[in-house]
Parts: C-alpha cells; structure tokens; sequence
C-alpha cells in the first residue's frame, strides 16, 4: 500500500549532481537514519545545495513523510564509509547508488513514537514491495553500520530494529488463505489473514433479510432491518 507522501524535493542528488538513475546499480538495503533535529529543519537542510546532503524520505514525529529524491535515483545520505560492519557493502562503490535512505525525526536516543512507527513501517513495506528487497538485518540496516567512527549513533538506541524487522518478516510471509465458515447450516465463502477470519458483509447480512449499503467517502458499511447477530463460525479444513 503507498503511503501518504507529501514532495518537498532536493538538488542534491545523482553522481554526478543531477544524474537521473543509479549509474546502473541495483538497490540493494534501505538505511535509517536520525535527523539529529526536526521534520522542518531537515526540509530546509536538504533544499540547501550547500549542505551537500539528502535523503529519499523524511519521517516526522507525527507520522508525516516527506519526500526529497526520487527512488530511483542517488540521496547523499551515507556516502562515507568509516570502520564499516556491513556485510553488503561493495569495495569501492559508493553506498548511495545502492540504498535508500530513510531519516527519522528526533535526536539519537530518542524513542520513536507510535506515529512515527507506523508510518516508517508503512514505508518500508512499500519500498521493499517496489524495489523486490527480502527484509533482513542485512537489508534494512542504521547508517552507523556503514559509518561507525562518525555516525556509531544514527539512528540510535531508540530507534525499534527488533520490532521492525519482526513486523516487516511477518507481514512478508502472510498469506490470504481462502476458507469456508457455516453459521446456521449456511455456508460462506471466506478468507483468513493476519489470524482473523473475514466474511462478505453483504453475503451475511442478506441471510437475515437485511439490507448493506456502503458509503465510500466515509468508509462505512450501513446495516439496517435488525441488529446484526454475533459470528459464531466453524472453520471447516
């Protein structure tokens, strides 16, 4: 699913400066970053061609992502290479033509917020979908893994690896699985995801003699002719 994504853009992208594309690498990790400051502050950091530096995304404390490189070509967000501990990292190939970087709104230390959480998790399970990444601790990675001298704290100790790797590997690995439920002798064509069972709402309600009507600007499903009765299913198989 594609997040809500607000542009904001940067010069500073390509090798050289304003090359489209990635001089013909793959992406191959996404980097997460700090930004050792605000939502704001790092729009305007990345808009100046001074800074010498950018990135694809922006996370904001809020959950608001901002977009400053197109995916499809080079960020400057980890182009020096110090001590690294990578273990993808390509000799003498500059890192930027084969990561995305991702920054996070905050100080190093600080602990996500739920927000923030979520949107970067949206985030990276749309990249890894775009970009054909397998998530792993060797693909979605901190920049200190490629920069330990200077960056050993980006993004930091709050930043929630174990809880994103773990949400990003379930979710690879879920399936919709088609199923059967019967109530009342009646059977229902239905699917499971994520351990919850789903039934066609307006299959269901037409059993009771009940009328569905759904709104699409509100996104809500309307019942009416009698109170819908519990979900009491057997799973068959």
């Amino acid at each position: 699913m594609l997040p809500k994504i607000i542009w904001k853009g940067s010069p500073n992208y390509g090798l050289p400066r304003g090359t489209q594309g990635r001089n013909g690498y793959k992406v191959m990790a996404i980097v997460d970053h700090i930004m050792a400051g605000t939502l704001i502050g790092t729009d305007t950091w990345f808009n100046n061609r001074d800074s010498q530096v950018s990135a694809h995304f922006g996370v904001g404390k809020s959950g608001e992502i901002h977009q400053y490189v197109d995916i499809k070509n080079t960020a400057w967000h980890t182009g020096n290479v110090r001590n690294p501990t990578w273990s993808l990292l390509r000799p003498t190939i500059n890192p930027n033509l084969y990561t995305i970087g991702v920054e996070h709104e905050g100080q190093t230390g600080d602990i996500i917020t739920g927000e923030q959480y979520q949107a970067t998790l949206t985030l990276h399970k749309w990249l890894i979908d775009q970009l054909g990444i397998e998530p792993s601790s060797e693909t979605i990675i901190g920049h200190y893994r490629i920069d330990s001298v200077i960056k050993a704290h980006c993004p930091g100790t709050g930043f929630p690896w174990d809880r994103l790797l773990t949400d990003l590997t379930q979710e690879e690995s879920e399936q919709v699985e088609q199923v059967n439920v019967i109530e009342k002798g009646i059977l229902y064509n239905a699917f499971r995801y994520n351990g919850e069972t789903y039934v066609e709402l307006r299959a269901y309600t037409a059993q009771d003699n009940k009328a569905v009507s759904w709104n699409e600007a509100s996104k809500t499903a309307a019942v009416t002719g009698g109170k819908l009765e519990e979900i009491k299913a057997i799973i068959e198989g």
